[in-house]
């Protein structure tokens, strides 16, 4: 069975906007798009900020409240550190994409060193950094082609 990891950038630029809570709305539509795929990948949310938080997620259930806290920014040498280990997971990172440059560089070379097609990134809010593109990159909004023939 497939592991889907969703990271939830939830550093405190996310608070901007109501960013957190199109965060939450998008993790509910993985949610709902996997329920519906056989077999159904086992889900994980990733909850990140300076810290990591992994949080089993049981298909159907409520956003947890806790998840929505935004504080802080976001370490990529943490997030790496915590599911680099992981060889078979998919990830899909959610954020607005204003990173260091030391923790951009951290993801990229993370993102790397996955299998081909393991990585989505969904970028959310007007302003997300238009420096991240690639293959690999969606505005939030196409959640859905993302997902489209992601896991296997």
């Amino acid at each position: 069975m497939a592991k889907v990891y969703v990271i939830c950038d939830m550093s405190g630029s996310m608070v901007e906007d109501g960013r957190r809570f199109v965060v939450r709305n998008l993790v509910r539509t993985v949610d709902q798009y996997f329920r519906l795929q056989d077999p159904t990948p086992e889900m994980f949310v990733v909850h990140w900020s300076s810290d990591v938080d992994v949080v089993k997620w049981d298909l159907g259930q409520d956003f947890p409240d806790n998840m929505l806290a935004c504080c802080g920014e976001t370490s990529g040498e943490v997030l790496v550190d915590k599911l680099s280990g992981i060889a078979d997971g998919y990830f899909m990172l959610i954020t607005d994409g204003y990173w260091t440059h030391e923790t951009r560089k951290k993801i990229a070379a993370w993102n790397r060193s996955l299998p081909d097609g393991h990585f989505r990134m969904l970028m959310v809010g007007v302003d997300a950094n238009p420096k991240l593109r690639g293959p690999s990159v969606f505005f939030g909004e196409d959640v859905l082609a993302a997902l489209d023939n992601w896991v296997r």
